[in-house]
């Protein structure tokens, strides 16, 4: 199998160390469908913004109907997709169903922590040991894992290293090699 990669040279650790020290970010992609994930994130911005004192950035494809206190960045390049992540502690990744699902590779990329659902390629993540994995549509386990890392940050600097250390073999070198050996065998 030839897997889909990562831009290694769009998607790495960037910060631009513009958040409030000593304030986690949590960063989550907003689209308009409900199998992407809408209503959680609706959900889980709520619970966190109530429970504690972090930033709460949301991007995606067009500005939607969003409290105040969520910064919302509409339409962002990769290059400013890249800060995102960069300067997000912890990336939360709802959708319901995926192909692939990039996001949540870009983000470990960046040296993100990573929440996200049992979906696309995250299937084959090896257990919870480079993301925090939870079932698709469960609101609560998003929740729960998110709040976790926000209160043990040994765990969250755990996932940031572990995530970016396992990405590396998303590149469009070794997926070159993998098709060349193919092509060689037939």
């Amino acid at each position: 199998m030839i897997p889909n990669s990562i831009g290694h040279d769009t998607f790495y650790y960037d910060p631009d160390h513009s958040t409030t020290p000593n304030t986690q970010t949590v960063l989550l992609p907003f689209r308009n469908a409900t199998w992407k994930g809408k209503n959680e994130v609706k959900y889980i911005i709520e619970y966190i913004y109530r429970k504690y004192n972090v930033n709460i950035h949301l991007y995606g494809p067009s500005d939607a109907c969003l409290p105040g206190y969520v910064k919302y960045y509409e339409r962002p390049t990769d290059n400013e997709l890249r800060r995102l992540y960069s300067n997000a502690d912890i990336f939360v990744y709802p959708s319901w169903v995926e192909g692939f699902g990039l996001p949540p590779l870009e983000a470990m990329a960046t040296k993100c922590a990573v929440v996200a659902t049992n979906t696309g390629r995250i299937r084959d993540f090896p257990t919870d040991t480079i993301a925090s994995i939870v079932p698709p549509r469960d609101t609560s386990a998003l929740i729960d894992s998110t709040c976790e890392l926000i209160d043990n940050r040994k765990k969250k600097k755990e996932l940031q290293r572990s995530g970016y250390e396992y990405v590396r073999k998303y590149s469009y070198k070794e997926a070159t090699r993998k098709l060349e050996k193919i092509l060689m065998e037939v």
